[in-house]
């Protein structure tokens, strides 16, 4: 075989890749079966029996163009004669035509007519005259076309209309049945063949050294041969002219004819077979391959007031294949999301990341066709979707439900909406990037969208109600949102923490709460007891929701402050409020968050979206955080150092025998939170003396001066740390030997 490239062939703008599609097909069809095309980079390379020459001489003197006709539209050359006579003067063209390349166009021209004889003569044209068709009756018209129309036409038909249980005349590919605005493709695409197979006489039509000039411009890009005036379409949206399209404010609209034909020859391969969506909400309805809804999302010009008809997604694939295997691959369409076919480009984002697409596409260009300036559609290349097999776009799957849950939701505010499309944003981006950045934006785009849903009763209130997000394991998440950073450890330790029936700091810093009727959370009737996450410093929200956490616990003993245990040094009566399940912070991540050397703004952004998860079903396996260092006790802040053990709220051993356990006193989280350190640094220090526990330390005046601000220093004893570091810690105050 010989391989040419054609760099007039691109991934983009979409004429270009159908340009493509459209020649690997006609070669294929048409002069070597085992023809075959690749990507390599962004040219088009074919693979056949053909030189550059022998390609150019094909497709200039042998090539038989696909039939175009579509009687069912009223500028297709078919109307009443005088409504229409450009469209009425480019059908006779064709029909006074004597050459064998035009035969079947011929026949089926000849086949258009009878259908409109016939559909006359069952009554169904417009009485009122505006339309060609009733439009109660065109779908029959359609089908008409279909019985009536030769085979080589009824690619046309399938490819500009979908037959499904009712005729779908808007396929964004081909506009509205083959008609873009007032184009009519059929239509242009015949002016087109007269000028590339020299159709047209007198003295200014174009010469087959034109029609050269202008296929090896198409072809190789060279500069041979001038674009002619006339439509694209929205296949080119840098030629197709109109407002700011030159230096002097608008232009023409230009194309190169043979750029034309093959785009529409290549179109016809999305005709192959319609994909059939089957999941349960498409309820058997026939679509385009590779065909979606429109996702605002995922593209910096994204708009979402911009008028949108759909997105196309073009696979592009590095593998020799011949025209049936692409047609293969484009008609069955395949993109899977949650074992169903993707319905729009967020879905199609998601298959194209976990392999729910065709083993031979390595990537697809994204075109989306918008309306802008009030013009007809273009189709607007926004961006490369690399095919990969990810492992954290799996966890948007039980996400996705509880979003789509909120799409579906009837009068929407406009909050709730802005939510809504960040997320999107959020969830593209993690799909066509990865990483645990990606991820966590993921999630801070849904907190924001439960804070949304959450402030809108009438919204969130059913049937069915919908609940705050739940039943995301931890477990899962975890692994694949870790970045490494202390950050984001402070954070996993904060949300972690929880007590039987799973009450934690997502109660305290959220409008949520647990159901007394349901298992699972419900929307409290309530501010959030603690506002502010996310719009406040994160160590200010965090002292006052360890405040308040020293509040509930001290209520929840009914006002008995907690006594030590049997067989512990008593170090007096105190209220605990540490959590009884938590994940503990490495020692040395809670110190430096004490000493004010990691940056706040993560730890909040963190702790947002973690709060998220759920952290009760499953362990999260985080052992590779603790690595054994002794440096870090000394440079942590002495009154950190001083309390930490006091919140720790576990037992700890001072000796080979000997264990503490150690309390607050009630009113010290709301001291610190107000700023005052010294008492409580007296008051500590007292206490470990009556657990007999001499501290090296006695003046609290010097702690205090060294020490934090208190409401940094409630927020950092909020952190748990390992038993470990707690015992580190007391060895730090109380040097040994301890008695």
């Amino acid at each position: 075989m010989i391989e040419v490239p054609l760099p007039g062939c691109r991934p983009e703008p979409l004429g270009s890749y159908l340009k493509a599609l459209g020649v690997l097909r006609l070669v294929g069809q048409q002069k070597d079966p085992d023809a075959r095309g690749r990507w390599h980079g962004d040219t088009f390379t074919l693979a056949s029996a053909l030189h550059e020459t022998d390609l150019v001489a094909f497709l200039r003197d042998e090539y038989h163009p696909a039939p175009l006709v579509a009687p069912w539209n009223s500028g297709s050359g078919f109307r009443v004669p005088g409504k229409r006579p450009e469209a009425e003067q480019t059908l006779q063209m064709i029909e006074a035509s004597s050459g064998e390349r035009l035969a079947a166009y011929r026949a089926a021209i000849r086949a258009g007519r009878q259908v409109v004889a016939e559909g006359e003569r069952r009554g169904w044209r417009d009485p009122s005259g505006t339309q060609f068709w009733d439009k109660k009756h065109k779908a029959r018209v359609v089908e008409l076309c279909r019985a009536r129309f030769p085979d080589v036409a009824v690619a046309w038909l399938d490819a500009a209309v979908v037959l499904a249980e009712e005729p779908e005349f808007g396929v964004p590919l081909l506009g509205t049945g083959g008609n873009l605005g007032s184009q009519e493709l059929s239509i242009s695409f015949m002016q087109r063949l007269g000028e590339v197979l020299c159709l047209r006489s007198g003295r200014r039509a174009p010469s087959p050294e034109d029609s050269a000039g202008w296929l090896r411009a198409a072809l190789f890009a060279d500069s041979a041969g001038p674009a002619v005036e006339g439509k694209v379409g929205q296949f080119d949206p840098g030629a197709a002219g109109g407002v700011n399209s030159s230096p002097v404010g608008s232009a023409e609209s230009v194309v190169n004819p043979w750029d034309y034909v093959l785009l529409l020859e290549g179109a016809l391969l999305f005709a192959s077979a319609p994909a059939r969506r089957l999941g349960a909400s498409s309820r058997g309805k026939a679509a385009m391959p590779f065909m979606f809804g429109t996702s605002p999302a995922g593209f910096a010009s994204a708009s979402s007031s911009e008028s949108a008809k759909g997105e196309l997604w073009a696979p592009v694939w590095r593998r020799p294949a011949t025209a049936r295997e692409i047609g293969h691959l484009i008609g069955e369409g395949r993109a899977e999301w949650q074992g169903r076919q993707a319905g729009t480009g967020g879905e199609m984002v998601r298959a194209a990341a976990t392999l729910g697409v065709d083993r031979g596409v390595d990537t697809f260009v994204r075109h989306v066709f918008v309306d802008r300036l009030g013009q007809s559609p273009l189709a607007v290349p926004v961006g490369r979707v690399r095919v990969r097999d990810a492992q954290d776009v799996p966890l948007l799957s039980r996400l996705d439900l509880w979003v789509d849950r909120v799409r579906r939701r009837k009068n929407m505010p406009a909050t709730v909406a802005a939510a809504l499309r960040r997320f999107d944003t959020a969830a593209f981006g993690l799909a066509t990037r990865g990483g645990p950045a990606e991820l966590q934006q993921v999630l801070v785009a849904a907190a924001d969208l439960e804070t949304g849903v959450g402030r809108a009763p009438a919204f969130h209130k059913g049937p069915p109600d919908l609940r705050p997000i739940q039943g995301l394991a931890a477990s899962a998440w975890v692994p694949h949102l870790d970045d490494g950073s202390a950050e984001f450890r402070l954070a996993v330790a904060l949300a972690s923490q929880h007590d039987d029936g799973g009450a934690g700091l997502r109660r305290l810093l959220r409008p949520v709460t647990r159901s007394r009727q349901t298992p699972g959370l419900v929307w409290s009737e309530a501010p959030a007891p603690v506002a502010g996450l996310g719009h406040r410093p994160i160590h200010d929200v965090l002292a006052l929701a360890h405040a308040r956490r020293s509040v509930e616990a001290r209520a929840s003993s009914d006002g008995e402050e907690a006594r030590p245990a049997s067989g512990e040094r008593e170090a007096g009566i105190g209220v605990q409020t540490a959590y009884r399940w938590r994940i503990a912070a490495p020692g040395i991540d809670a110190a430096r968050f004490a000493a004010d050397d990691l940056d706040d703004t993560r730890v909040g952004e963190w702790l947002g979206a973690l709060l998220l998860l759920d952290w009760v079903a499953e362990p999260v396996d985080v052992s590779g955080w603790f690595v054994p260092s002794h440096d870090w006790r000394a440079l942590a802040p002495t009154a950190w150092v001083l309390l930490a053990p006091f919140f720790h709220g576990r037992p700890i051993p001072v000796s080979s025998d000997t264990t503490v356990h150690l309390r607050p006193e009630a009113d010290w989280l709301g001291r610190l939170a107000g700023g005052a350190v010294l008492p409580v640094v007296d008051a500590a220090l007292r206490r470990l003396r009556i657990a007999r526990l001499d501290p090296a330390v006695t003046d609290g005046g010097i702690v205090q001066r060294t020490g934090p601000p208190g409401p940094r220093l409630a927020a950092a004893l909020l952190f748990p740390i390992t038993t470990q570091d707690a015992a580190a810690l007391i060895r730090r105050i109380v040097p040994p030997p301890l008695t």
